[in-house]
């Protein structure tokens, strides 16, 4: 045994650290982790905010599919009208009050209160005439609250979809 050198000292020498090079590279390689950790958990809230209010913004899109399935037609009127009318309460543009939003299987909002109208960040859904039929597209104006209509490298958010 005495004759046999230390294999951690050689992996040490082939390696090239010796004395304070080591604990340098020990403590970039402890603060490049702790580093990562620490952004992964600082980002988990937003990302999590960001993926619920894009289902809601999916369940707005499902919503008005099944609306033009059963009436052969977009419903017209601002935000709010056409919240109301995918969750049954608008017999105007609804008249047969059939819920489209809101039942157990879909995303909020199931009782229309003021916090059901809005995103994830407190601000209004927004909504969009951008196809040739006149289909509305929801939307969230992201964390900002700033309505870019969707530019490019703007923080709305949209189902994916469109």
């Amino acid at each position: 045994m005495s004759g046999e050198p230390d294999s951690s000292a050689t992996i040490q020498e082939e390696a090239g650290l010796k004395g304070p090079s080591r604990v340098v590279f020990l403590l970039v390689l402890f603060l490049s982790i702790g580093f990562l950790l620490w952004h992964g958990l600082y980002n988990l809230p937003r990302r999590q905010t960001v993926i619920s209010t894009r289902m809601d913004v999916t369940a707005l899109d499902k919503a008005t599919d099944e609306y033009f399935a059963e009436y052969q037609h977009y419903p017209e009127g601002e935000t709010a009208t056409l919240l109301r009318c995918f969750a049954g309460k608008n017999p105007t543009l609804n008249p047969k009050d059939i819920v489209f939003l809101g039942r157990e299987d879909k995303a909020p909002p199931g009782d229309l209160g003021p916090a059901a109208l809005k995103d994830a960040w407190g601000h209004p859904f927004l909504c969009l005439r951008r196809t040739p039929e006149g289909r509305p597209v929801f939307y969230s104006a992201g964390p900002d609250g700033i309505d870019q209509q969707g530019a490019p490298g703007s923080d709305d958010i949209f189902s994916g979809n469109y």
